[in-house]
C-alpha cells in the first residue's frame, strides 16, 4: 500500500529546480513505499557526498547531494532509507532509478573517491573547452597593498599579440572544441584596452569560422570601467567583468589607493551604477582583519544602492584576503562568513546562489587552459603571473611537458578532503594556495553555510508554492 504524502516534492538538479505536484511526486520520487520485498539484497548505500538539514517547525528533512546537486524534501514517512537502506527495498524500481541518478544512493561497491577523481581526470583532458587568460600589462594604475602580482612597466604589443592569435588558432583547430573562453587581466588591462581589440577580433573571427562559442570575461579594478568603455566591450563579446569595492570610502581609498589620488570608492561605483547595462558585474569584497567589521553594513549599502534585489546583472562575492599579515586564519573566517550570511543572503536572489559542483580546482587544472603575460611568457595559474620561474614556455614555444604543467593537471585534492561531504563543490581548493598552505586545503566558505542557505532556498520555494495556489484558488 502507498504511504500518504502530506506535501508536494522539491526536486532540484544541474542547476534547474524542478516542481512537482503531490500525484506526480508518488509516482516519479521518493516519497513512496511499497510492500517490503522481504530478505532482498541490498546493493547500494547512501552516498557520501549527501547532506541532511532539518526544517524547523516540522518533520521534514532536506536532502542534498553535492556532487549532483541535487535537492529534495522528505517528510517524516519517508526518511527511513537514510536510516536503514534496507528501507530502498520498499521501493520500486523507477524510484531507485532516480534516487541514483541524483546521487542519494549509489552502488554499494562504488568507491565515490574514485569515481569523483576519475570523472575530474575525464574533463581535463575533453577538449571541449579553450580557455586562455590574456595580461595586457602588470602596470596598475592603483597600489594595493594585498596584491600578490609582481608589477611593471611593460605593455603587451602587437608582435606578441599576433602569436597569441596564432597560438589559439593552432591550439582550436587541433582539437574539437565547442568554446573559446578568453579573460582579460593585468595589472589593470584597460590601460592597454587597444590590445584587447587587436586580439579579439581575429579571435573572435576564428570562431565564428569554426563554429565555435565565444566567450569574453576581464578583470578590471574598475577605475576605467566607463560607459564607453562598457559598451566597448560589449562590442568585443566580454560579457562579464570583475571590480574590487573594499569598504565604504574612508576604508576602501585606504586599501585600494588610486595613485592619482582619486577617490577611488566613488568612481568605481558610480562606474559600475553605468556599466552594469551593457555588461554583468560581479563585485568582489575582499576580507581581511582590517575591514571585516564594515562588511556587514557595506553589503547593506550595496544593495541598497544598486537596487540588488531586482538587478539580476551585479552580483556581490566576498572573498578572503590570503598572504598577508592582515589575513584572517581560515577557521576563523569560516566563522565570520556564517556570523554575516543572513546580511549577505539577498531573500529575493536565493535562487541566483543555487551551489553547482565543479570539475576540478580552477583552470589551472585542465590541460587546455593557460595564461599569458605581456611579455609572451605562459603560465598555468594566474597568480603565478610575472613570476618568470613559474613559466611553461613562451607564447610560440609552450612546453605541456613541464613539470610545473603536469603537477597541476594531475595533482588532485588533499586527503583531508575525503570525508567532507562538499569535495565535489571545490575539490581542495585553489591548487596554487594549498601549496602554499602545505598542501592544506582551502575549504570554500559555502560549505559552512549551506544548510542556511538551503533552508532559505525552500522557505523562498515554499511561499512562491503557496502564492501560486492563492492565485489558483481566486
Amino acid at each position: 500500500m502507498l504511504l500518504s504524502i502530506t506535501r508536494t516534492s522539491i526536486i532540484r538538479r544541474n542547476f534547474e529546480p524542478l516542481k512537482f505536484t503531490q500525484s506526480k511526486a508518488i509516482e516519479i520520487i521518493i516519497l513512496i513505499a511499497l510492500f517490503y520485498k522481504g530478505g532482498s539484497f541490498v546493493s547500494y548505500k547512501l552516498s557520501r557526498f549527501n547532506l541532511t538539514v532539518p526544517l524547523e517547525e516540522s518533520n521534514e528533512v532536506i536532502l542534498f547531494n553535492s556532487r549532483e546537486c541535487s535537492f529534495v524534501v522528505l517528510d517524516e514517512d519517508t526518511q527511513g532509507f537514510l536510516e536503514d537502506i534496507n528501507e530502498v527495498n520498499k521501493y520500486d524500481e523507477e524510484i531507485i532509478t532516480n534516487l541514483l541518478e541524483m546521487g542519494f544512493i549509489v552502488d554499494k561497491d562504488l568507491d565515490e573517491l574514485l569515481s569523483l577523481q576519475e570523472a575530474s581526470r575525464n574533463i581535463r583532458f575533453k577538449n571541449d573547452v579553450f580557455s586562455i587568460t590574456i595580461a595586457t600589462t602588470l602596470d596598475c594604475n592603483m597600489a594595493c597593498y594585498y596584491c600578490f602580482e609582481e608589477k611593471n612597466k611593460h605593455y603587451l604589443d602587437e608582435a606578441i599579440g599576433d602569436k597569441i592569435i596564432e597560438f589559439v588558432k593552432r591550439r582550436i583547430s587541433e582539437g574539437n572544441y565547442e568554446k573559446l573562453q578568453v579573460t582579460w587581466t593585468g595589472g589593470e588591462p584597460l590601460l592597454n584596452i587597444k590590445m584587447i581589440e587587436y586580439i579579439s577580433k581575429p579571435l573572435i573571427k576564428i570562431t565564428e569560422d569554426m563554429d565555435i562559442e565565444y566567450h569574453g570575461t576581464i578583470i578590471t579594478n574598475g577605475l576605467l570601467l566607463t560607459e564607453e568603455n562598457a559598451k566597448f566591450l560589449k562590442e568585443m563579446k566580454i560579457r562579464e567583468t570583475q571590480v574590487t569595492i573594499d569598504g565604504f570610502a574612508e576604508s576602501h581609498n585606504k586599501r585600494r589607493i588610486s595613485l592619482d589620488n582619486l577617490n577611488s570608492f566613488e568612481i568605481i561605483l558610480n562606474n559600475v551604477k553605468v556599466a552594469y547595462k551593457h555588461i554583468i558585474i560581479v563585485i568582489r569584497v575582499n576580507v581581511d582583519d582590517k575591514n571585516k567589521n564594515e562588511i556587514k553594513d557595506l553589503l547593506q549599502y550595496l544593495y541598497n544602492t544598486l537596487d540588488y534585489t531586482n538587478n539580476n546583472r551585479i552580483w556581490v562575492i566576498l572573498a578572503r584576503v590570503s598572504g598577508c599579515s592582515t589575513s584572517i586564519p581560515m577557521n576563523e573566517y569560516l566563522a565570520f562568513y556564517r556570523n554575516i550570511y543572513d546580511d549577505y543572503m539577498n531573500d529575493v536572489n536565493v535562487e541566483k546562489y543555487y551551489p553547482s559542483p565543479l570539475n576540478f580546482a580552477c583552470g589551472a587544472q585542465s590541460k587546455d587552459s593557460y595564461v599569458v603575460d605581456p611579455k609572451g611568457l605562459v603560465y598555468k595559474c594566474w597568480e603565478e603571473i610575472g613570476k618568470e620561474e613559474y613559466a611553461i614556455g613562451t607564447i610560440d614555444n609552450v612546453n605541456d611537458n613541464a613539470e610545473r604543467n603536469q603537477k597541476y593537471i594531475n595533482e588532485y585534492w588533499p586527503k583531508e578532503c575525503n570525508d567532507c561531504f562538499s569535495l565535489p563543490m571545490c575539490h581542495g581548493g585553489c591548487p596554487y594556495k594549498r601549496e602554499e598552505n602545505n598542501n592544506k586545503p582551502i575549504c570554500i566558505p559555502e560549505s559552512n553555510t549551506l544548510d542556511i542557505y538551503l533552508r532559505k532556498y525552500y522557505e523562498q520555494w515554499s511561499d512562491e508554492e503557496d502564492s501560486e495556489e492563492e492565485v489558483a484558488g481566486m
